[in-house]
């Protein structure tokens, strides 16, 4: 119920995504032809359109305007979206100031983003107790920031400077050191606007970083924040006739000097750190409740022989597998089911908690709900119980369609069943077409896939061989089925990863293992190892495409979100899922959750060949970036590049 709960509000959310775009749309064309008349656009309003929608998506998807609600009240909402409006208006005035653009109605560009304000105050006021109640089942917000102290001395110092730099630049343009009276108005928008960005970013707050990187991002905020609203301010009250060098270069290079700044405080505050979070928790964050693994007892008779001679007789090998991975000395006869079905009422029907084995021959292709049906097998066993299945391995697809076909026909063919049987039950758009075609029978069914639902769905796989033309899986019940993660078949991929100081964060890439294989890097890592570069051997989970998307680093490119998110930094170890972690000595675990994790980690600079090296390589750096935070990624980061560029190091 809870699980069905979260899809309820999943679906809500995507709904609220939807209708808060059309509003804003709708509001631009309904001001359009209200002082226009009805005419169509022109092309250049409808670039402004564009630009309108583009800063809509940018502050919706990366500052996350329409997270879920929670338990906010009506106050935090307005205000939420009250500065995300706000922020839109700034990013579309900086894009026209920049470029000159001043022929579009004033009254259209904030009529827009007033009435949509508008618009979502009003539904928060209607709809917000409805929604409080169905959010509830969501992931909690993040918590309001904390306001820390100020420092004066600091806010004193970034002031000064801002000032001799803005006299500066005006001595530059003008070759006079006294502005005109225009750039006295521009001084005076200058430091009301740097005062408001200060305040909203808290850039002077006392942050205690190891890394000056941290205390910087705030004062880059802060500058986007004060040539932005510089911008709006221009373009609300037509001062194009005053000089935007004069009114945009000094945030610039203030935002420069600031690195420097922000240095120095860090090197004097860098005697207070944040705890960070316990280790020996970090690793839990992600843990599923685990059932008790009991042996079965009490039974009358071994279900070994009514196995082998009866139930298993034509199938020899399959018999052998399972006698060789499975106790079944301690699995009871009148416990066990031995089926050969795709109807799910065959299974719904069978006693609730009481198998030993459930064994169904009939192939997994065949079941429209794969989940549904491993959810109803898991409900039928004992703690501990095993599940054994089938499935149609891709070889034997291809060889059964090649085989009906001639050669370049039946090639032909797999490739349209492979979109037809394997893209198009993942596609929202075009699964009812499929499964109204087809009834989710003879689907094609990766092994990563398939293994990866079984974990997904409370089993610990225990075996995967191919046996003739299909692959036969064992799996034993050993956890209640997952609750917490969405897995996914889109092009965009979230994963989850341990972050600055222990905190849990989602991380993007580019799809390039099948769908459900991150439930089963356990698994891989027990009947794999691990490679001379700390990577899975021979990892099955990987498609095609995406060793060549790894090979260049397409996959790669997603996690600029998470560095403007602020999840990650330039240079830094690599962000580990929590299996990773575990396998890390607790000393560089202490280490490396006090830093943000990196887009390009010390990997490339050493180049270690195995788990151990890297394990030396992140614990040598982290103790250089610990006493030198700036000189250790500028060196670390340049030898990574030369390694990239010039020897071709690769992550595998």
């Amino acid at each position: 119920m809870k699980t069905e709960l979260k899809g309820r509000v999943r679906m809500k959310h995507k709904k609220i995504i939807a209708a808060n775009h059309l509003v804003l749309n709708g509001w631009f064309f309904a001001l359009f032809f209200l002082i226009h008349g009805l005419q169509l656009p022109s092309a250049s309003h409808l670039r402004l359109l564009v630009l309108i929608n583009g800063a809509w998506l940018t502050v919706t998807f990366l500052g996350r305007k329409l997270s879920p609600w929670n338990s906010a009240s009506r106050g935090d909402l307005v205000a939420r979206f009250f500065r995300f409006d706000l922020l839109m208006l700034f990013l579309t005035s900086l894009v026209l100031v920049v470029y000159g653009s001043r022929d579009f109605n004033r009254f259209l560009i904030f009529g827009v983003f007033g009435l949509l304000f508008l618009s979502e105050t009003i539904a928060v006021v209607i709809d917000r107790n409805r929604l409080r109640r169905e959010s509830a089942a969501s992931k909690p917000e993040d918590a309001a920031r904390l306001r820390l102290p100020t420092s004066f001395s600091l806010a004193l110092t970034d002031m000064l400077l801002y000032l001799f730099l803005f006299f500066a630049v005006n001595y530059w343009k003008n070759e006079l050191l006294q502005p005109d009276p225009r750039g006295w108005h521009a001084l005076a928008i200058g430091l009301g606007l740097w005062l408001v960005s200060a305040e909203w970013t808290g850039k002077f707050e006392t942050r205690h970083h190891l890394s000056f990187f941290y205390t910087w991002e705030a004062f880059v905020k802060a500058g986007f924040i004060h040539a932005a609203g510089t911008a709006v301010l221009i373009y609300a009250f037509s001062l194009f006739n005053y000089s935007r060098t004069i009114l945009l270069a000094p945030v610039l290079l203030l935002v420069v000097c600031e690195a420097l700044l922000a240095l120095i405080w860090t090197r004097s505050t860098a005697t207070a750190n944040p705890e960070p979070a316990d280790i020996h928790r970090v690793g839990r964050r992600f843990d599923e409740q685990e059932l008790e693994v009991s042996a079965v007892n009490g039974f009358s008779e071994s279900a070994r022989e009514v196995l082998r001679f009866r139930y298993l007789s034509a199938e020899p090998a399959l018999f052998n597998l399972i006698d060789s991975r499975c106790n079944l000395e301690q699995v009871e006869r009148s416990f066990l089911s031995v089926l050969d079905t795709h109807t799910p009422y065959n299974i719904e029907i069978l006693d609730t908690g009481a198998l030993h084995m459930f064994i169904n021959l009939h192939r997994v292709n065949d079941f429209r709900r794969i989940n549904a049906y491993f959810l109803e097998v898991h409900k039928k066993l004992v703690p501990g119980g095993y599940f054994v299945g089938v499935k149609e391995t891709a070889q034997s697809r291809l060889q059964r369609i090649r085989s009906a076909y001639p050669k370049y026909l039946g090639q032909s063919l797999f490739l349209l069943d492979f979109f037809f049987h394997r893209i198009m039950p993942k596609l929202p758009i075009l699964k009812p077409i499929y499964f109204a075609f087809t009834g989710g029978r003879n689907r094609a069914l990766s092994k990563a896939e398939l293994l990866g639902r079984l974990s997904f769905c409370g089993f610990r796989v225990v075996a995967a061989e191919t046996l003739g033309d299909r692959l036969c899986f064992i799996a034993q019940k050993d956890r209640v089925p997952n609750a917490t993660s969405n897995p996914s078949y889109g092009l965009l991929v979230r994963m989850k990863r341990i972050g600055y100081l222990g905190r849990p964060f989602t991380l993007y890439k580019l799809r390039t293992m099948h769908p459900y294989s991150e439930f089963i890097q356990d698994y891989v890592y027990r009947h794999n190892n691990l490679d001379p570069n700390g990577k899975f051997k021979d990892d099955f989970r990987i498609t095609t495409w995406g060793r060549l998307f790894r090979r260049c680093w397409i996959d790669e490119l997603p996690q600029l979100i998470n560095y403007l998110r602020g999840d990650v930094q330039i240079f830094g170890v690599r962000a580990l899922s929590e299996h990773y972690f575990s396998l890390y000595p607790d000393d560089v675990k202490e280490m490396r959750i006090r830093f943000k994790p990196g887009l390009v980690p010390p990997y490339y600079a050493d180049m270690p060949k195995n788990l151990n090296e890297i394990i030396v390589s992140e614990r040598r750096y982290l103790h250089k970036k610990l006493a030198h935070p700036l000189r250790t990624d500028w060196n670390y980061f340049w030898r990574a590049v030369y390694n990239i560029v010039f020897r071709h190091a690769r992550s595998g």
